[in-house]
């Protein structure tokens, strides 16, 4: 699979493309006037790569090669990384809110009972607020839907689990669709790509599934000066 994928990347057709493993085999095109470099490379290269190298896709028989990504045109920043631990759960959010407090607003990793969080360092960095939702029922799709709209109304995006975070030093919004389009697994990758055109045209990109098969959640970002934070 990972050959397959540096071999596709390699074609004009798909210059300054990103290989998205979660859409498999779709590939994304975010920014026109960046371009990609990839690579195949070995499992141990993951332990020693620089903050602006990527791992696009490995073998899931946890032996074979590794597609790593970086820019072309290497992007001027550093990035820095801090571990947070879990236990106990009710402390969690206060550190969180510390960390972000320090520009750690974005979810890189988890290790065992830490989460990983990294900050880029900029003139003027980035300073994070964390919320945390909680319920004591089961929640259905349209209960999570309006609330992930009340978040994104307010700025703030998922960050893990039952977790939101919002960059307070921009005024970022997220709004979300819900979209009839039949399963993905009913779907060739060409109809799957036709439908991720059709809503990337109107600047939504998908987010989740719902408990209809027949029904997707597309999330649109806007506002946002910092797109290592946001997204797409």
């Amino acid at each position: 699979m990972a050959r397959k994928v540096l071999a596709a990347l390699a074609t004009p057709e798909l210059k300054g493309y990103q290989y998205d493993p979660l859409e498999s085999p779709v590939y994304v095109k975010t920014d026109p006037t960046v371009e990609y470099t990839y690579w195949l490379g070995t499992r141990s290269e993951m332990n020693s790569i620089d903050s602006q190298t990527e791992i696009v896709s490995l073998a899931f028989d946890g032996t074979g090669p590794v597609v790593f990504r970086r820019p072309v045109v290497p992007e001027s920043y550093v990035n820095e990384t801090a571990s947070i631990d879990i236990q106990p759960p009710d402390q969690l959010l206060n550190r969180l809110k510390v960390a972000g407090q320090q520009g750690f607003c974005k979810i890189i990793g988890i290790d065992g009972p830490n989460w990983r969080l990294s900050r880029r360092i900029e003139a003027n960095p980035a300073s994070c607020d964390f919320q945390e939702w909680l319920t004591d029922h089961p929640v259905g799709d349209e209960e999570a839907l309006q609330k992930i709209r009340e978040f994104g109304a307010a700025g703030y995006k998922r960050f893990m689990n039952n977790y939101y975070v919002r960059d307070t030093t921009q005024n970022a919004r997220y709004i979300y669709e819900v979209v009839d389009q039949p399963p993905l697994a009913n779907m060739t990758a060409e109809e799957q790509v036709a439908i991720l055109n059709k809503m990337g045209a109107t600047g939504a990109l998908s987010y989740s599934s719902t408990s209809d098969p027949n029904k997707t959640v597309y999330r649109r970002t806007l506002d946002c000066t910092r797109r290592w934070f946001c997204g797409w």
